[in-house]
């Protein structure tokens, strides 16, 4: 891998671009000097608009010169399911890695929205929350690698999704337990695998 390609890190629902700072500042350590951070309003639109609102900050980093760079997307939970929309805008993508996305859906939420107090429905149907409860998994064109996460080897939860709902290619799947969700993205193995995934 090329160390002058464009890596975009684009955080989960809820997250903010600082998430994943820990893994730019690794990447960087290791040499990888174009490494930006996205942010985007993951809670106040639909996964759709994410997409579009990603697409316009990645066109700003990039410029609209004519020059389409090698591009890496790596996403965390719905950040990952964005990375694997960006190829509907021709960006030249040659590696895509997802953390905890839930690409097939996610059991959790329709769980909680049939079994938990209406307040709280009503709080999960926001428009983003609505996408992510049935998700067909989107195989890009491109390389692509999955990573998930749980809190015991013995139980394949990470406190948002499932394994199975994170793999799309068990070929292409990492998993790294005694972890979860929520820190997954501090673990120094997330970031040896990654970079692994890069060379």
């Amino acid at each position: 891998m090329n160390f002058l390609t464009v890596i975009f890190l684009i955080h989960g629902l809820g997250g903010t671009s600082t998430s994943l700072q820990p893994l730019k500042a690794y990447l960087e350590y290791q040499g990888y000097t174009n490494v930006h951070l996205i942010e985007y309003k993951s809670r106040q639109q639909s996964l759709e608009n994410s997409i579009i609102e990603v697409n316009e900050q990645m066109n700003r980093i990039v410029g609209n010169n004519g020059h389409n760079p090698e591009i890496v997307l790596i996403g965390q939970s719905l950040g990952g399911l964005i990375c694997h929309n960006m190829q509907l805008f021709g960006w030249n993508i040659v590696k895509s890695i997802t953390i905890g996305s839930p690409h097939h859906g996610s059991a959790l939420l329709n769980f909680a929205e049939k079994w938990v107090p209406e307040k709280i429905a009503n709080y999960l149907r926001k428009p983003v929350y609505k996408d992510l409860y049935k998700q067909q998994a989107l195989l890009p064109p491109h390389p692509y690698y999955t990573i998930s996460t749980s809190f015991v080897p013995c139980f394949d939860f990470d406190g948002q999704v499932w394994i199975t709902e994170t793999m799309i290619d068990d070929e292409k799947h990492t998993h790294i337990p005694f972890n979860n969700h929520w820190t997954i993205f501090l673990d120094p193995r997330l970031f040896l695998e990654v970079v692994r995934i890069l060379n």
